[in-house]
């Protein structure tokens, strides 16, 4: 496109994921912590703007537009995703590795637990 901003495969609006059975072996909680490491606020916002925002016939077209337009305020959309994405991963990690921690003074170090 002529100067404008390509959107990378990733970035690229989405449509509904209802008909897409995300059930991991039926593990409770694992749902909850990839909904929450893949969710894009930041970019179904700036999706949703650019949904008000233009008249084009598809969603692509007007996330493209918006995009051009406001260069700043997509990039800003696209790193926030990215930060929130990197702090929900460590998090996650951080709980895991607390979780593991535990067992493992529990099961192999208990005297060192408080009575």
């Amino acid at each position: 496109m002529g100067g404008g901003i390509e959107l990378e495969e990733a970035e690229k609006p989405q449509e509904s994921k209802a008909h897409i059975s995300s059930d991991v072996g039926g593990v409770p909680g694992i749902n909850l912590i990839q909904s929450l490491i893949t969710a894009s606020f930041f970019h179904d916002m700036f999706c949703r703007f650019a949904y008000s925002r233009f008249t084009h016939v598809n969603t692509e077209d007007r996330v493209t537009a918006l995009a051009s337009q406001h260069k700043l305020f997509y990039r800003i959309c696209r790193y926030s995703d990215y930060a929130y994405r990197a702090i929900a991963a460590v998090a996650v990690l951080a709980a895991l590795v607390a979780i593991a921690g535990g067992a493992i003074l529990k099961i192999f170090y208990p005297h060192l637990l408080p009575s």
